[in-house]
């Protein structure tokens, strides 16, 4: 398969670049024209060198604002022409064109102890839908962010900012991917059609198709993974992949791959669970998440016990960090439990869609993600601030490590610094 690299972002928007730089809307922006594509039309600001046109290249100068048609004739040349060299170099190793611009947290979007205050979060504009992401030593014993989308697409970057990227794709046809672990030194991406692809001794490997009985498919869309013990056995601590999605043929009726080698998977069908798409691991413990406000917990991957959540919002995610399990889900739905078993309500003040949640090791402290653009920060679960938001996008994945944290979407690449 070959791999394609690019700089995200260019040299000029380096950290100490990004920080003293300052934002304003450039003529040659202004939203209009049906012509322009609807990932670009969603752009507000863009650096630029200081003020006027000077950093505008003779073409952009010399067109008329809001002349989309010429603009977005393509990505690549007419997106460059159309910027100019007000936004340093553009990039072309993801799509057509890249762009990027940065912005500082919300005031008084710090939760308590006060985690992210300060940080800036940079976007970057893709043209993938990415619908997960995760981070750890797990490829090439190095540690990496690992972003999955639709069409196969994989991203991998030490840093957030530099981005390598690869099609997964099985021998008979390229699947849509939808989550991604890191564990035991090995990175699983999961997704539709029974899709478990796992990078083992350098390369991505898809075992084989999961099968029931003799030569029966399940086709399984796959939504969530994880890695993590279960309860120890003879002193012995066990661990394993569980990967949470649904069978359409069953009625999307939740089911459960696992794994403790992420080679050959075992399937597992709770009882009476809906659609599920989240899991996570803590306490040896596992937690699924799922449709209606469904909660499942296992100790051994083999029995699944259903636990009251108190809603019937759809969990769309669960994380657990700090002696503490969340999950999160549609109209601003936050749970919170100690043990995975007991859960209450948080309060996230916003009733937007999350998609996905995860622990900073690095801040302690939760972040959520989801609909338009927002990313939510809380150190307890329960009071929740609002870090970023940009209305009529969609976040649908989230990971933090080294520091920083990078959420992915619909056509865009959110990172921390």
């Amino acid at each position: 398969m070959r791999e394609s690299r690019g700089s995200l972002p260019p040299a000029v928007a380096s950290r100490e670049a990004i920080r003293g730089v300052s934002f304003r809307p450039h003529p040659s922006l202004r939203p209009g024209g049906s012509s322009c594509p609807p990932w670009l039309a969603r752009i507000t600001s863009i650096p630029s060198p200081g003020r006027g046109d000077r950093g505008s290249s003779p073409a952009s100068r010399n067109r008329e604002p809001g002349d989309w048609r010429k603009q977005c004739g393509t990505r690549g040349r007419g997106l460059r022409e159309g910027l100019g060299a007000g936004v340093g170099r553009l990039n072309a190793a993801l799509t057509g064109a890249v762009v990027y611009y940065a912005r500082d947290s919300k005031k008084g979007a710090s939760g308590m102890g006060k985690p992210f205050e300060g940080t800036r979060w940079t976007k970057w504009i893709t043209g993938f839908r990415l619908n997960g992401i995760a981070y750890g030593g797990c490829i090439d014993n190095k540690k990496v962010f690992a972003a999955v989308g639709d069409g196969g697409i994989l991203l991998t970057s030490s840093d957030g900012t530099k981005w390598a990227t690869k099609t997964l794709r099985s021998s008979l046809r390229v699947d849509n991917l939808k989550a991604a672990a890191c564990g035991g030194g090995l990175f699983v991406v999961v997704g539709d059609n029974d899709a478990i692809f796992t990078y083992q001794d350098g390369e991505w490997r898809s075992p084989y198709q999961m099968t029931i009985g003799s030569g029966m498919t399940l086709n399984a869309s796959l939504r969530g993974v994880a890695y993590g013990s279960v309860a120890r056995h003879h002193g012995q601590e066990i661990r394993f992949f569980a990967a949470v999605g649904a069978v359409a043929a069953a009625g999307d009726s939740g089911v459960v791959f696992t794994s403790s080698d992420g080679v050959t998977w075992k399937v597992n069908h709770p009882s009476s669970s809906p659609s599920l798409f989240g899991i996570a691991n803590g306490k040896d413990l596992f937690v699924a998440v799922g449709k209606n406000g469904a909660i499942f917990t296992s100790l051994d991957m083999a029995n699944w016990t259903k636990q009251t959540s108190g809603t019937k919002e759809d969990l769309h995610g669960v994380a657990y960090g700090g002696n503490l399990f969340v999950a999160v889900g549609k109209n601003g739905a936050i749970l919170i439990s100690p043990d995975g078993v007991n859960w209450q309500g948080g309060t996230s003040k916003r009733p937007k869609s999350l998609h996905a949640v995860t622990y900073s090791e690095d801040h302690s402290a939760f972040v959520a993600v989801g609909q338009d653009g927002t990313v939510l920060a809380s150190s307890d679960g329960i009071t929740w601030e609002e870090l970023y938001s940009e209305a009529g996008e969609m976040l649908y994945g989230v990971a933090c490590g080294e520091g920083r944290c990078v959420a992915v979407g619909d056509g865009i690449i959110l990172t921390s610094t």
